[in-house]
Protein backbone atom coordinates (compact mmCIF):
# COMPACT_ATOMS: atom_id res chain seq x y z
CA UNK A 1 0.00 0.00 0.00
CA UNK A 2 1.33 3.27 -0.95
CA UNK A 3 0.32 5.05 2.56
CA UNK A 4 1.95 2.30 4.42
CA UNK A 5 5.15 2.96 2.69
CA UNK A 6 5.26 7.07 2.67
CA UNK A 7 4.21 6.54 6.35
CA UNK A 8 7.16 4.60 6.74
CA UNK A 9 9.56 6.06 4.61
CA UNK A 10 9.04 10.12 5.63
CA UNK A 11 8.47 9.21 9.46
CA UNK A 12 5.05 11.55 9.45
CA UNK A 13 1.80 10.09 9.33
CA UNK A 14 -0.43 9.27 5.81
CA UNK A 15 -3.98 8.93 5.72
CA UNK A 16 -6.21 7.84 2.89
CA UNK A 17 -9.33 9.57 2.55
CA UNK A 18 -12.89 8.82 1.24
CA UNK A 19 -15.17 10.77 0.11
CA UNK A 20 -18.00 10.50 2.25
CA UNK A 21 -20.44 13.25 1.10
CA UNK A 22 -23.72 12.17 -0.58
CA UNK A 23 -24.53 15.47 -1.92
CA UNK A 24 -21.77 15.00 -4.29
CA UNK A 25 -22.99 11.77 -6.86
CA UNK A 26 -19.76 11.85 -9.08
CA UNK A 27 -17.45 11.36 -6.36
CA UNK A 28 -19.40 9.70 -2.90
CA UNK A 29 -17.48 6.76 -1.65
CA UNK A 30 -15.01 6.47 -4.88
CA UNK A 31 -13.11 9.98 -5.17
CA UNK A 32 -9.75 8.52 -2.40
CA UNK A 33 -7.18 11.11 -1.53
CA UNK A 34 -3.29 10.51 0.17
CA UNK A 35 -2.48 12.76 2.38
CA UNK A 36 1.01 13.09 4.58
CA UNK A 37 1.44 14.73 7.33
CA UNK A 38 3.71 18.02 7.20
CA UNK A 39 6.10 17.10 10.14
CA UNK A 40 5.13 14.33 12.87
CA UNK A 41 2.24 14.87 15.34
CA UNK A 42 2.17 18.50 13.92
CA UNK A 43 -1.68 17.64 12.62
CA UNK A 44 -1.04 19.67 9.52
CA UNK A 45 -1.57 17.69 6.17
CA UNK A 46 -0.25 18.34 3.28
CA UNK A 47 -2.19 18.89 -0.07
CA UNK A 48 -2.99 15.92 -1.69
CA UNK A 49 -0.08 13.37 -2.65
CA UNK A 50 -2.46 11.15 -4.73
CA UNK A 51 -6.16 11.51 -5.78
CA UNK A 52 -8.21 9.04 -7.81
CA UNK A 53 -11.43 7.33 -8.18
CA UNK A 54 -12.32 4.41 -7.98
CA UNK A 55 -13.86 3.00 -11.71
CA UNK A 56 -17.15 3.92 -12.98
CA UNK A 57 -20.06 1.88 -11.02
CA UNK A 58 -17.67 0.70 -7.94
CA UNK A 59 -18.24 2.03 -4.63
CA UNK A 60 -16.38 1.63 -1.20
CA UNK A 61 -19.01 0.98 1.42
CA UNK A 62 -18.58 2.92 4.54
CA UNK A 63 -18.96 2.29 8.24
CA UNK A 64 -22.18 0.13 9.14
CA UNK A 65 -23.63 2.78 11.69
CA UNK A 66 -22.79 5.15 8.38
CA UNK A 67 -24.71 3.50 5.44
CA UNK A 68 -27.08 6.30 4.35
CA UNK A 69 -30.70 5.47 3.57
CA UNK A 70 -30.89 4.13 0.23
CA UNK A 71 -27.48 2.78 -0.47
CA UNK A 72 -28.40 -1.07 0.04
CA UNK A 73 -31.77 -2.23 -1.18
CA UNK A 74 -32.03 -5.04 1.42
CA UNK A 75 -30.52 -4.94 4.55
CA UNK A 76 -30.18 -9.41 4.98
CA UNK A 77 -29.01 -9.44 1.85
CA UNK A 78 -26.14 -6.89 2.94
CA UNK A 79 -24.89 -8.96 5.72
CA UNK A 80 -21.73 -10.29 6.49
CA UNK A 81 -21.36 -14.26 5.30
CA UNK A 82 -23.32 -16.72 7.88
CA UNK A 83 -23.43 -13.66 9.83
CA UNK A 84 -26.61 -10.89 10.95
CA UNK A 85 -23.95 -8.47 11.28
CA UNK A 86 -23.88 -5.75 8.31
CA UNK A 87 -21.27 -6.10 5.63
CA UNK A 88 -19.45 -2.61 5.97
CA UNK A 89 -15.94 -1.13 5.82
CA UNK A 90 -14.84 -1.48 9.62
CA UNK A 91 -11.62 0.02 8.65
CA UNK A 92 -13.73 3.18 8.08
CA UNK A 93 -14.84 2.96 11.49
CA UNK A 94 -12.98 6.19 12.98
CA UNK A 95 -15.05 9.70 13.07
CA UNK A 96 -15.39 10.87 10.06
CA UNK A 97 -13.67 14.55 8.90
CA UNK A 98 -15.04 17.67 8.07
CA UNK A 99 -11.98 19.08 4.92
CA UNK A 100 -11.84 21.11 2.53
CA UNK A 101 -9.64 19.93 0.31
CA UNK A 102 -8.32 21.50 -2.87
CA UNK A 103 -10.24 25.09 -2.39
CA UNK A 104 -13.35 23.27 -2.59
CA UNK A 105 -15.95 23.55 0.20
CA UNK A 106 -16.30 21.51 3.41
CA UNK A 107 -17.20 17.81 2.83
CA UNK A 108 -17.05 14.44 4.58
CA UNK A 109 -14.44 12.22 4.42
CA UNK A 110 -13.59 8.94 5.90
CA UNK A 111 -10.18 7.94 6.67
CA UNK A 112 -7.58 5.17 7.27
CA UNK A 113 -4.35 6.38 9.22
CA UNK A 114 -0.96 4.89 9.25
CA UNK A 115 1.65 5.63 11.74
CA UNK A 116 5.29 6.03 10.82
CA UNK A 117 5.65 2.29 11.69
CA UNK A 118 3.52 1.55 9.28
CA UNK A 119 0.83 0.56 11.86
CA UNK A 120 -3.07 1.81 11.72
CA UNK A 121 -3.32 4.74 13.73
CA UNK A 122 -7.17 3.08 14.38
CA UNK A 123 -9.45 1.57 11.83
CA UNK A 124 -7.88 -2.32 11.67
CA UNK A 125 -10.76 -4.20 9.67
CA UNK A 126 -12.18 -4.50 6.61
CA UNK A 127 -12.74 -2.20 3.25
CA UNK A 128 -15.33 -3.60 0.79
CA UNK A 129 -15.68 -2.80 -2.70
CA UNK A 130 -19.42 -3.22 -4.16
CA UNK A 131 -20.47 -2.09 -8.10
CA UNK A 132 -23.67 -0.34 -7.61
CA UNK A 133 -25.72 2.32 -10.05
CA UNK A 134 -26.61 5.80 -9.49
CA UNK A 135 -29.97 6.51 -8.75
CA UNK A 136 -32.03 9.08 -10.55
CA UNK A 137 -31.69 12.53 -9.32
CA UNK A 138 -35.35 13.54 -7.60
CA UNK A 139 -36.24 9.76 -7.09
CA UNK A 140 -34.43 10.36 -3.13
CA UNK A 141 -34.72 13.00 -0.50
CA UNK A 142 -32.00 15.07 0.47
CA UNK A 143 -29.01 13.19 2.73
CA UNK A 144 -29.64 9.91 1.19
CA UNK A 145 -27.58 8.17 -0.77
CA UNK A 146 -27.33 9.14 -4.70
CA UNK A 147 -26.02 5.58 -5.52
CA UNK A 148 -27.66 2.28 -4.60
CA UNK A 149 -25.13 -0.97 -4.00
CA UNK A 150 -25.75 -4.16 -6.18
CA UNK A 151 -24.94 -7.82 -5.53
CA UNK A 152 -23.37 -8.39 -2.57
CA UNK A 153 -22.21 -11.83 -3.12
CA UNK A 154 -19.58 -10.00 -5.82
CA UNK A 155 -18.06 -7.83 -3.23
CA UNK A 156 -14.20 -7.61 -2.58
CA UNK A 157 -11.73 -6.10 -1.09
CA UNK A 158 -8.84 -6.34 1.62
CA UNK A 159 -8.64 -7.22 5.62
CA UNK A 160 -6.06 -4.49 7.05
CA UNK A 161 -4.46 -5.81 10.01
CA UNK A 162 -3.46 -3.24 13.02
CA UNK A 163 -0.01 -3.87 11.62
CA UNK A 164 -1.09 -2.20 8.32
CA UNK A 165 -1.13 -5.33 6.03
CA UNK A 166 -3.34 -6.05 3.31
CA UNK A 167 -4.98 -9.42 2.49
CA UNK A 168 -6.88 -9.31 -0.34
CA UNK A 169 -10.56 -10.96 0.12
CA UNK A 170 -12.46 -12.29 -2.59
CA UNK A 171 -15.46 -12.67 -2.54
CA UNK A 172 -18.39 -12.23 0.15
CA UNK A 173 -17.62 -15.38 1.92
CA UNK A 174 -14.31 -13.77 3.08
CA UNK A 175 -16.29 -11.04 4.79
Amino acid sequence: MLARTRAVASGCRVRVLVNAEPGDAAQFRRRLIVQQEAALDSNTWSEPVLELSLPDGIYLLPYRNRIPAGFIGDPAAWSRYNSTEPLDSSALSGAPLSLAIGGSAAESWDVVQFTPAGTLSFGMGDLVLASGNMRVPGSFAAGESPVQAINSDAVRGVSLSLYGLAVPIDGREGF
